[in-house]
Parts: structure tokens; C-alpha cells; sequence
């Protein structure tokens, strides 16, 4: 198939791959807003502001698909439908617990295109991710080997038009996860398998095809 075909390619390049993705919850949940999460005088582990065009993250460029350094950010493109990117930091740091927040702009793609981040990588065939649409949908989802499905129901939020996003994944020591999207509750689980683990950025484009998501910062943060 031309889709496993490409898959090689970007796994080659940059540890990316092309997958279809499955089905989405036809109603996500609505929720209320709510200020979130942790301290700022939580310590930070890692923080990322894409002002300098370090070689921390994997970068490829293959026309159809790149993950590029544009204007102090990191941009995520695809124009295939159905196709997901993702990137992750030269960082050995797996933590137990965290506070992990991200900031981005989906400049393009259909509605059902998203973006975020990953917030438990295993394999570059076993991510926990957590990303948002432009019309608000925000999702916890499963990336294993090649397929997308949803750890809970996707949760709808409230969001500015044309702004940037603010996802934030609380995990606390008991492996309880707290989701908030502009600092609004996005949903919550516990994690029975959680393992500790790597993260990175992610995007997926939509069933209409094309996603232009870039990324102005990335922090992970003590949750105690």
C-alpha cells in the first residue's frame, strides 16, 4: 500500500508515520470553565520556547509532510488526509509524575484536524497523546501501531477563534490524569498501566486532508 509505503520513509527520516486514524465520539462532552492546574513555582524539568533553532528535536522536510523551525516556533505540516507527525526531544527524562503544558496555533487543516502533544511515549508504535481541534474538541487518545483510539470520550471546550491553544496534562503520583484545555477541565482518568515515559509533539490532519499546527512552547513541571 502506498500509505505503508510512506510510513517507511518518514520512519526512516524522522520517526514518523502515516496512519488512518479511528473513529471519533460523534458528541464529544461539554464542560465548564475552570482555572487550572499547577503552581508556577512548580520546578520545571524541561522547557522548550522554540527561539533558537536547537537540535533537540527530529526534523525532516518531504514536501508532502515536514517538522520544520519557522519564525520561533516548531511547526507541524502534512498535506495527505488522515496523517499523523510527531517529534520528540534528544532527552532521556521519564517522569513519574509531571505537569506537562504546551501552547499552539493550528493555522490550517478541516475541523477534525488537532494537535498537542504526547504525554506518555513508549515506542514510536505506543503513544499516549493528548491533542485539540480549532473547533475545540479536545482528546486523550492511544497511538499503537498505526491506529488512534480514544482513552475516554472527547470533552468540548470553549476556545478564541484564530488563538493560540493551551493544553495542559496534570499526572499526579497515583497516576491519576487531570486534562485542561485554556485552563478549562478537559477531562480526568487514571492511568492502570501507566509507565514512565518519554514525551514529544504531535498532529494529526483531518478526514478533508492538511494540518498546520506550530508550536510556540513547551514546559514539564513538577505536579507536587
Amino acid at each position: 500500500m502506498r500509505s505503508q509505503k510512506l510510513a517507511a520513509v518518514v520512519a526512516t527520516v524522522a520517526g514518523c508515520f502515516l496512519f488512518l486514524s479511528g473513529g471519533v465520539a460523534s458528541r464529544p462532552g461539554i464542560v465548564s470553565a475552570q482555572d487550572a492546574a499547577t503552581p508556577d513555582s512548580a520546578p520545571v524539568w524541561f522547557r522548550e520556547d522554540f527561539s533558537t533553532r536547537a537540535n533537540r528535536w527530529r526534523l525532516f522536510d518531504l514536501g508532502k509532510a515536514a517538522i520544520t523551525f519557522e519564525d520561533s516556533t516548531l511547526v507541524l505540516r502534512a498535506n495527505p488526509a488522515n496523517y499523523a507527525l510527531w517529534t520528540i526531544p534528544d532527552t532521556d527524562l521519564k517522569p513519574d509524575r509531571y505537569a506537562m503544558k504546551v501552547q499552539v496555533k493550528l493555522n490550517g487543516g478541516d475541523d477534525d484536524a488537532r494537535a498537542g502533544m504526547i504525554i506518555g511515549y513508549r515506542t514510536d508504535s505506543d503513544m499516549l497523546v493528548l491533542v485539540a481541534s480549532r473547533q475545540g474538541s479536545v482528546y486523550l487518545g492511544r497511538h499503537y501501531f498505526g491506529i488512534w483510539s480514544d482513552v475516554i470520550p472527547p470533552t468540548q471546550v470553549n476556545l478564541e477563534p484564530d488563538q493560540p491553544i493551551t493544553l495542559e496534562a496534570v499526572l499526579d503520583s497515583g497516576h491519576g490524569l487531570r486534562l485542561f484545555a485554556n485552563s478549562q477541565p478537559a477531562g480526568q482518568t487514571t492511568l492502570k498501566d501507566f509507565q514512565a515515559s518519554r514525551f514529544g509533539l504531535y498532529a494529526l490532519s483531518g478526514q478533508e486532508g492538511g494540518i498546520d499546527a506550530a508550536f510556540l512552547s513547551f514546559t514539564v513541571s513538577d505536579s507536587q
